[in-house]
């Protein structure tokens, strides 16, 4: 992994709602909108996402989504 590569863009995680439909956290747990689920760089977005599954698993076990993180390209 090259530490002198940078991405024009940022991570995101996203919860998975459907057969193939990902949308945003905050807009499958309202209740996390005091945080930001959007990073510059992967690692952040792996500890986000290994801390929310955390707190669904302890939290909200039976509202459990599937966690992805991608990256959205803004030069496009």
């Amino acid at each position: 992994m090259s530490v002198g590569h940078e991405h024009l863009g940022q991570y995101v995680l996203l919860g998975k709602t459907g057969s193939n439909e990902w949308l945003p956290i905050l807009l499958i747990y309202p209740e996390l909108q005091d945080y930001s689920y959007r990073f510059n760089t992967l690692v952040e977005a792996q500890g986000a996402k290994r801390d929310l599954k955390n707190y669904l698993k302890v939290y909200k076990p039976q509202d459990k989504v599937p966690l992805k993180i991608t990256l959205l390209d803004e030069t496009s």
